[in-house]
């Protein structure tokens, strides 16, 4: 077996920073109609309700993120948030 029949280690593992930056933002961006409701005294339940969408969120936003057109974009204009940083 050659060296080429080795798979590639993943980005998570080259650059595990940016697999926690990209983490952090999906979070923050999650939690952001938690806050909201917080900062506008909504009822609890709706705050719970809020919360509770934060699982949605963070799945759907870490699947942007997975997206390889997006990778592209991030990491041409945004690449503290791309898998790896930008070649050549």
């Amino acid at each position: 077996m050659g060296e080429h029949s080795r798979p590639d280690e993943a980005t998570q593992s080259q650059y595990p920073w940016r697999a926690v930056a990209r983490t952090v933002v999906a979070f923050l961006i999650a939690i952001l109609p938690a806050v909201l409701a917080a900062l506008t005294d909504a009822s609890t339940v709706t705050q719970n309700t809020a919360l509770g969408a934060a699982v949605p969120i963070v799945a759907g936003v870490t699947k942007i993120l997975a997206n390889p057109t997006v990778d592209a974009f991030l990491k041409q204009y945004l690449p503290a948030l791309a898998t790896a940083p930008k070649q050549g």
